[in-house]
């Protein structure tokens, strides 16, 4: 369901990846404020790749949803914000 420069874009992300972790209403796109997001927004999913990665992050996510946080990286080409799953419509929660 990508768009092939979305799809271009994550086969050259890093392995380790760098982001800031900030309010969320600081990096909130303005046209979320009106409509908020939809899964035309929607370019990643962002899993732990082992079990043992998923304590940390579960962790990581409880934090993000208690402090109203997001993370942003700026890349090369693009600028990656990652938000939790409960801020998006319900059908894309995560269970």
């Amino acid at each position: 369901m990508a768009s092939s420069r979305v799809f271009e874009e994550a086969k050259r992300l890093p392995e380790l990846l760098c982001l800031e972790l900030l309010p969320r209403s600081d990096v909130w796109p303005k046209h979320f404020h009106k409509s908020g997001p939809s899964d035309d927004n929607i370019a990643l999913y962002l899993f732990p790749m082992s079990a043992r990665d998923e304590k940390v992050y579960e962790s990581l996510v409880d934090d993000m949803i208690s402090h109203n946080l997001a993370m942003r990286a700026v890349l090369e080409n693009a600028e990656l914000l990652v938000f939790t799953s409960n801020v998006l419509p319900s059908v894309f929660w995560s269970e």
